[in-house]
């Protein structure tokens, strides 16, 4: 199960964009990028978007479904979340 996760976060990579902001991560700290992207990845999934459906919403529902994750996930991911989504 752990190795199709890490296939489904390196998929995300296939996105230049996204690409782009894991190589810049990458620059600082590779364990902060792997991190960042698996994290970012859990909460794709949890909250059936994508990273470039994450973009292009609109600040409100972008700022509604975030803290609508860090409310039902506070004890768990949500804080590593909310930092891998502001980098």
């Amino acid at each position: 199960m752990a190795k199709r996760k890490r296939e489904e976060n390196l998929r995300l990579l296939e996105d230049p964009d996204l690409r782009r902001w894991y190589n810049s991560l990458c620059d600082g700290s590779k364990v902060t990028a792997e991190n960042y992207l698996r994290t970012l990845g859990l909460f794709c999934a949890r909250t059936r978007t994508t990273p470039a459906r994450l973009v292009a919403m609109d600040d409100r529902s972008r700022d509604n479904l975030v803290e609508d994750y860090i409310h039902h996930y506070r004890n768990g991911a949500a804080p590593v979340a909310l930092k891998a989504i502001k980098s």
